[in-house]
């Protein structure tokens, strides 16, 4: 597989997760344990704020994009094939998500709102895993991996899982303020990642 228009792909699809994946980690990593200090200054300062702190992480993996995009390795046919069926997984689990996540949830707006504090998601998919969320996220990342086969890719894939593993306990610290004993007994009901049962996925 050494068509021209592939190996752009292979390219351009890894610079835009590198340039985008460490800023997003960032973003929740800043909102989740302030959520209290942004509520105060509002939805809009907030993305201000965050934003002049994002800037520099682009800006830094983007100085960086030459030694992260120089390792890689000759595309497979068979790591693309089995990389586009953890891809085409993960958007199942995100049609499901999304059936669920808003776009103003999936943004933030609850965190950073004391008027419209969002609800508690339990329906659905969020009823078999508390983050359906980064479950695709993850099993998409390990989906380029394959397809793309750079060393980067690689890496993000098995950081990530750590990464979003720490994003979803400092969510969860801001859930328990914000929706209290229903949020435990969620907890206590319902996987962090892995579901019980994959039966979802039919219906």
């Amino acid at each position: 597989m050494d068509a021209s228009w592939f190996e752009a792909v292979r390219y351009y699809g890894t610079l835009v997760l590198w340039l985008s994946l460490p800023a997003a980690v960032v973003f929740w990593v800043i909102i989740h344990p302030l959520a209290d200090f942004w509520r105060r200054l509002g939805p809009t300062v907030t993305y201000l704020v965050v934003l002049m702190v994002l800037l520099p992480v682009g800006y830094v993996c983007w100085l960086w994009r030459g030694v992260a995009l120089e390792a890689r390795y000759p595309a497979r046919l068979s790591f693309v094939v089995a990389g586009l069926a953890l891809y085409a997984l993960a958007v199942v689990i995100e049609v499901k998500c999304r059936k669920h996540l808003k776009l103003r949830t999936l943004v933030g707006v609850p965190e950073l709102s004391a008027e419209a504090p969002g609800k508690l998601l339990t329906e659905g998919i969020y009823g078999q895993t508390r983050n359906p969320r980064y479950l695709d996220l993850m099993i998409a990342m390990f989906g380029f991996a394959l397809i793309f086969n750079y060393r980067a890719m690689h890496w993000m894939a098995v950081l990530c899982v750590p990464a979003f593993y720490l994003v979803t306990r400092l969510e969860e610290r801001e859930l328990r303020q914000r929706f209290g004993a229903p949020y435990e007994a969620y907890l206590s009901q319902v996987p962090r990642f892995v579901p019980r049962s994959w039966s979802f996925l039919r219906s």
